[in-house]
Parts: structure tokens; sequence; C-alpha cells
């Protein structure tokens, strides 16, 4: 069982740096445009389409605000509207700090 947990966890951090080191991602982190958020949505979305077994990504900000977030639901990856993200200040990772949170099933 540790065993395991511990493969999910090494799989779980592998894509949460994936994810950080695409140029769309650094692109929005540098530049938040309505543009750069909507193609780091369409990676995402595209991410989560190819990897079924994440249920959610969301980039969340130095200030605790999702800036964009797509939830896989009845096997479709969808962006969530923006007036609909959430402010998740208690995941904050630090000053300056910017996240990514992957979770998987």
């Amino acid at each position: 069982a540790s065993r395991i947990l511990q493969e999910r966890l090494r799989l779980a951090v592998e894509d949460i740096v994936f994810l950080k080191n695409m140029t769309r991602v650094s692109g929005a982190l540098e530049q938040p445009t309505a543009a750069n958020l909507d193609r780091l949505e369409q990676n995402y979305v595209a991410y989560m389409q190819a990897h079924r077994n994440i249920a959610q990504i969301r980039w969340i900000d130095s200030d605790g605000g999702e800036q964009a977030r797509v939830n896989f639901i009845d096997g479709t990856a969808m962006p969530v509207p923006s007036d609909q993200l959430q402010n998740k200040l208690s995941f904050k990772s630090g000053p300056g700090k910017y996240s990514n949170f992957v979770q998987n099933y």
C-alpha cells in the first residue's frame, strides 16, 4: 500500500511540474490576459483529455484567487467560467508564489 501511494504521489508531482513548465502556463503567469488565460485553459483541457485520472486543474495566484480552473465531469474536461472562480486563500503557497494544483481521483 505504501509503495502504491508513493507511486501516485510521484506521478502527481510529475504532472504538476509538466503543467508548470508549459509555455502557455508561463505566459499566463507573466501576463494573465483573457487571451492567455483562454489558451491556458485549452491546454489544461487537452492535458486532462489525455490524463483521464485528473479530476481538476486550477491555477491559483499569489492572493489565493483562482485564475483558471478546468473540471473533468462525466468524461469531459470543462473550463469553469471566470464568474465562478473562487478564492482559495487557505491554499496559498507563500508570498509571491503561484500554485498549480492537480487533483486525482
